[in-house]
């Protein structure tokens, strides 16, 4: 496990994030628009997955690690530190 692995995953459990909660079914149609060739799609697929909070980290981390597409790989990695960090300001 990577060290920023063991982070995120840190940071989520002392946050009280179930792992084991299955994200919304939106959540892998939404990471796929992350490729699209329309600038405005994947902004807004961006947007509303930010949304959905840190409860979709196990679905951005399986993006992260298996999928083909670097644009969907790096938005999903934006996607994912922005959750942590806000979500756990908001703890505070």
């Amino acid at each position: 496990m990577r060290t920023m692995d063991v982070l995120i995953y840190l940071i989520l459990f002392f946050m009280g994030v179930d792992r084991s909660k299955p994200p919304s079914p939106e959540v892998p149609k939404l990471i796929k628009l992350l490729g699209d060739d329309e600038w405005k799609v994947r902004e807004a697929a961006q947007h509303k997955l930010e949304k959905m909070g840190p409860e979709i980290h196990v679905a951005l981390e399986e993006a992260i690690e298996k999928n083909k597409d670097l644009e969907i790989r790096k938005r999903c990695q934006r996607i994912l530190f922005k959750v942590v960090n806000v979500y756990s300001d908001d703890k505070d």
